[in-house]
C-alpha cells in the first residue's frame, strides 16, 4: 500500500518515511500541501498523513482542498503534527474531514497500530472516513479565521517583545523575564522534541539487531535518552521554569522501564517515597539517570526466573542543602566478589560517575538485605 506523507521538516520526514518502509508500505513524500496536491494529481495513494503548519499551503488547507475532490474524499487522512495541544486546533480538523489527529512524536509502535488499523478497515469496507461539516461551514469558516487570528496575535506579541527591549522602559526587568520563561519553555519542547527522534532512531534501528546483547545495549541506551528528554518534557510542562517536581517524573520514568523491560506489575512492586522535591536541571538530569540505570539493573538482575519482590526509591532532604537518594530491592543481591566502583558494566560506571563527578556526592552500598544504594549530595537553593 502506498502512503503520502506531508511534511516540511526534513528530519521528521526522513524519520517517518524509514518508519513506514520498515513496516512495509510504500511511501510518497512532499515538503507542503500545494507539493502534495500535485504529486496526488498523477499517483493514486491509500492514506495521507499531513503535518499542520508547513509553508505555501498549510495542514487545514491540503485537507480542505483534498476532501473537496470527489477521487481523494474516502482516503484516510491523519494530521500528524508537532504544534502545541489545543482543542480548537483539533476541532478543526475534524470539522475539516481528518480521520485522526495525533501529536509528534509519537511512539514508533502506536503511530504503525493506527496506520494498520485504519488500512486493515479500509480492505474490510468497515473504515468510514470523517466527512466535511458542510452543512456547518460557517462554523468551520469561523474555527479557520480564529486560527489565522491566533497566529496574527502571535506575530503581534513577538513584535511587542522585540519593541520593548528596545525601549528598555521601566518594564524591562519583567519583560526580559517573561521572555526568557517562554524561550526556555521552547527550548525544553525542541530539545525533547529531538531527544524523542533520536530514541525512534535507536527503535528503527534496533530492528535489524539479531545479536541479543548488542539489542540490550540499544536498549539501555534508549532508555537513558528517554530518561533525560522526560525530563525536558517536565520542564517544558511545569510553570516553574527553573525546577520540576521530581516525585512525578520519577513515576513516569519508573512505569516506562517496568514496561520497557516487559515487566507484571504484580511480580515486582515499586514503592516510590518521595515528596516535596524539586531541583533545577543540572541536578534533575545525573538523579534521573542514575534511577534509570540503578532501577534497570534491578529488573534485569534482582528477581531471576518468576521472583516476585520490591524495589524501593526514596529521596528526602538530609539538612539545609543535602539531599539522599536511595534505590533499593529485596532481590538476590549483587554478588560479594563485584566492586561497584571497579566494574566493566556501563551503567554501575555511569551511576559513579554521575553521583562523584556530576553531583559532587558520594555514594554507598549496602548489601545486607539485597541491595541498597545511598547517593548524598548538595543541593543550590
Amino acid at each position: 500500500m502506498r502512503i503520502l506523507i506531508v511534511d516540511d521538516n526534513k528530519e521528521s520526514l526522513y524519520i517517518l518515511e524509514a518508519l513506514l518502509k520498515g513496516g512495509g508500505y510504500e511511501v510518497v513524500s512532499a515538503g507542503n500541501g500545494a507539493e502534495a496536491l500535485e504529486k496526488l494529481s498523477t499517483k493514486s495513494v491509500d492514506m495521507i498523513i499531513s503535518d499542520v503548519l508547513m509553508p505555501v499551503m498549510d495542514g487545514f488547507k491540503f485537507c480542505k482542498e483534498v476532501r473537496e475532490q470527489d477521487e481523494l474524499k474516502n482516503i484516510p487522512f491523519i494530521f500528524y503534527t508537532a504544534t502545541y495541544k489545543d482543542e480548537r486546533e483539533e476541532k478543526l480538523a475534524s470539522k475539516l474531514g481528518a480521520d485522526k489527529y495525533i501529536l509528534k512524536p509519537a511512539e514508533p509502535e502506536e503511530l504503525i497500530k493506527i496506520i494498520q488499523g485504519m488500512l486493515r478497515d479500509v480492505e474490510e469496507g468497515k473504515f468510514e472516513p470523517m466527512k466535511p461539516a458542510l452543512e456547518e461551514k460557517e462554523e468551520v469558516m469561523k474555527l479557520y479565521n480564529e486560527r489565522l487570528i491566533n497566529k496574527l496575535e502571535k506575530k503581534m506579541l513577538e513584535l511587542e517583545r522585540e519593541v520593548a527591549e528596545r525601549k528598555r522602559a521601566e518594564d524591562q526587568i519583567k519583560a526580559s523575564l517573561r521572555e526568557k520563561e517562554v524561550l526556555l519553555q521552547e527550548v525544553h519542547h525542541r530539545v525533547k522534541n529531538n531527544m524523542q527522534i533520536i530514541s525512534s532512531l535507536f527503535s528503527l534501528q534496533s530492528r535489524h539487531i539479531k545479536d541479543k546483547r548488542a539489542l540490550e545495549i540499544f536498549k539501555s541506551s534508549q532508555n537513558r535518552v528517554r530518561s533525560m528528554a522526560l525530563i525536558h518534557e517536565r520542564f517544558y510542562q511545569s510553570e516553574d521554569m527553573a525546577r520540576v517536581d521530581f516525585a512525578e517524573y520519577a513515576q513516569s520514568l519508573t512505569s516506562h522501564l517496568f514496561s520497557a523491560h516487559g515487566i507484571n506489575p504484580g511480580a515486582v512492586k515499586l514503592n516510590l517515597k518521595i515528596k516535596d522535591v524539586f531541583l533545577d536541571l543540572n541536578t534533575a538530569i545525573p538523579c534521573g539517570l542514575i534511577i534509570n540505570e540503578l532501577v534497570s539493573n534491578c529488573l534485569k538482575h534482582a528477581f531471576p526466573g518468576e521472583n516476585n519482590g520490591e524495589i524501593k526509591i526514596a529521596m528526602h532532604p538530609l539538612d539545609k542543602d543535602g539531599m539522599e537518594v536511595i534505590v533499593s530491592d529485596n532481590g538476590v543481591g549483587l554478588p560479594k566478589k563485584i566492586d561497584f566502583r571497579k566494574t566493566d558494566s556501563l551503567g554501575l560506571h555511569l551511576v559513579n560517575l554521575l553521583a562523584e563527578d556530576q553531583l559532587h556526592g558520594d555514594i554507598k552500598l549496602d548489601r545486607a538485605r539485597g541491595t541498597s544504594f545511598h547517593i548524598r549530595f548538595k543541593v543550590k537553593q
